[in-house]
Formats: structure tokens, sequence, C-alpha cells
């Protein structure tokens, strides 16, 4: 059984708390609770390029400051991107 699949309110550090727990990382990777830099600062985590390509907490200048990621372009093109590029 994988976890986080619908956790609200789970962070970063309860992640690297219990990194060995059976995530669910495609939902954990998306969940609006994880920021963009929970997720630059920790690549050594499994975390699914789709699931952070359609984190609500990611903007545009992610993308274009790490153009080189393996971004799925798919499921940026259908995240709203709430915060908008300066």
């Amino acid at each position: 059984m994988e976890l986080a699949c619908y956790i609200t309110g789970i962070t970063g550090q309860n992640i690297l708390d219990n990194p060995d727990l059976p995530w669910c990382w495609y939902e954990l990777s998306h969940n609006s609770s994880i920021t963009w830099e929970t997720i630059k600062d920790n690549p050594d985590l499994p975390w699914s390029k789709s699931g952070i390509s359609h984190n609500p907490n990611l903007t545009w200048e992610h993308v274009i400051d790490n153009v080189a990621l393996p971004w799925d372009w798919e499921e940026l093109s259908s995240n709203p991107f709430k915060k908008t590029y300066n």
C-alpha cells in the first residue's frame, strides 16, 4: 500500500523524516503541500516528473530556470500555473 495519495498537509520534512515509507511518488510530487524548494533540494528522492510538472506550486520561472530537467510537457500544459511569471 502506498502512502500520501490523498494526504493534505504533508510536508517535505515528513518525507525527509520517513524516506523508507512506501510513498506514492506521483501523488506526492504534485501535492499542493510540497514546494518546489523541497523537490529541488532533494533530487535524490524518486520524485515523479509527471507529478512535479503538475504541482500547483510550480511556476513558469521554475521551468525556465530548469529547462534541462526532464519535464512532462503534457502535464505542464495542463498545469494552471496560478502563480505568475515575472
